[in-house]
């Protein structure tokens, strides 16, 4: 299943997940439908999930994804439980991209800058940070060499990002 979410296929993952009922299958069921734009669907694996262990990370973690995909006073829920576990487990870059993310979605994009920067501090090799910092970059109206940057140090990373991918595609699409 992690593999068909790695290559951008959720259905395909939907169906090899099916049949379990274990925490970190239904996180990837709740990633996959989140993917393909299904918040609601999510939703109620989420509810399997939290009906099994509410205070599980897994459970924490996927709370958190459904939070910042429906949007609205769901996002500040989600900044909550990133800070939580940043406070109790420490901020690893996973968690800090997360707060970020929950920053940006609020406009908060200081705070934003500040917790990406602590994350590449934290894991300088992680492609997620990368494509935050080409985000908010580009919120924020930095130059384009700065975004240039972070893309090229993504490319040189990691040149099967689905980022680098989709971009790529775009850009044949222009062409």
């Amino acid at each position: 299943a992690t593999i068909y979410l790695h290559v951008n296929q959720p259905e395909s993952a939907l169906k090899v997940l099916h049949s379990s009922d274990h925490l970190e299958c239904y996180a990837l069921k709740v990633q996959a439908l989140l993917s393909m734009h299904r918040a609601d669907l999510a939703r109620k694996e989420l509810k399997s999930m939290t009906d099994k262990d509410e205070d599980a990370t897994i459970t924490q973690l996927a709370q958190a994804w459904t939070n910042l995909s429906l949007g609205g006073e769901k996002i500040q829920e989600a900044y909550y439980i990133y800070q939580d576990m940043i406070d109790k487990q420490g901020g690893t870059a996973v968690l800090l991209n997360g707060q970020a993310v929950s920053y940006i979605a609020q406009g908060k994009y200081p705070e934003a800058e500040s917790a990406l920067s602590e994350a590449l501090e934290k894991d300088p090799n992680n492609p997620e940070t990368l494509v935050n910092l080409i985000v908010l970059s580009h919120l924020t109206g930095k130059q384009p060499e700065v975004s240039n940057r972070y893309l090229s140090q993504l490319k040189d990373m990691d040149a099967n990002h689905p980022y680098v991918v989709a971009l790529n595609q775009k850009e044949a699409d222009f062409d």
